[in-house]
């Protein structure tokens, strides 16, 4: 008998052990790949642009122009006075209006104190000499009370000037 082509019993078996670890090391692996398909537990992929079941934005129509302001614009109010001690109006209302102011300016050549009023409320501004105010009214501040003016007073004679700039509100 030629040694060569014959297994001792103790090859054998270890030649069907290397078999068998083989083959549970395929079962393994395959498991593994399959297990983590499973559509219980995994989840689709985020969609970070959000275009599933996103409707289309529709383009909006294109910017046109206006041919004049509309009808609540109004330039802003200037007023210019020497002496305002007894009381300057800056925004005459009809009776069913109310103002809004958007910004207001206040400049003079002397040290005094501007009080603006909206009827009974009287909001008090000082301002330096050769120097100007810009209060930190909120933007939209509206009259108390419709039919109110915006008007103020100084405490001394001075040449003074207030730019109101706002809107008219209907009721």
């Amino acid at each position: 008998m030629d040694r060569k082509n014959v297994l001792t019993k103790k090859e054998k078996k270890m030649k069907r052990v290397l078999v068998v670890t083989i083959a549970v090391a395929w079962v393994v692996v395959v498991a593994l790949i399959l297990g983590n398909s499973n559509p219980v537990t995994a989840q689709p992929a985020p969609d970070p642009l959000n275009i599933k079941g996103t409707p289309v934005p529709e383009i909006p129509p294109p910017i046109v122009p206006m041919a004049a302001p509309p009808a609540s614009y109004y330039p802003p109010r200037v007023v210019n006075s020497a002496n305002a001690t007894g009381g300057v109006t800056i925004w005459a209302t009809h009776t069913e209006e109310r103002f809004q102011i958007g910004s207001l300016f206040i400049s003079s050549d002397t040290a005094m104190t501007v009080t603006l009023y909206d009827g009974s409320l009287a909001i008090p501004v000082y301002v330096g000499a050769n120097g100007g105010a810009c209060p930190n009214i909120k933007p939209g501040w509206q009259s108390h009370t419709q039919g109110n003016d915006l008007t103020f007073t100084t405490s001394v004679a001075g040449n003074i000037t207030v730019v109101v700039t706002g809107e008219s509100v209907w009721y």
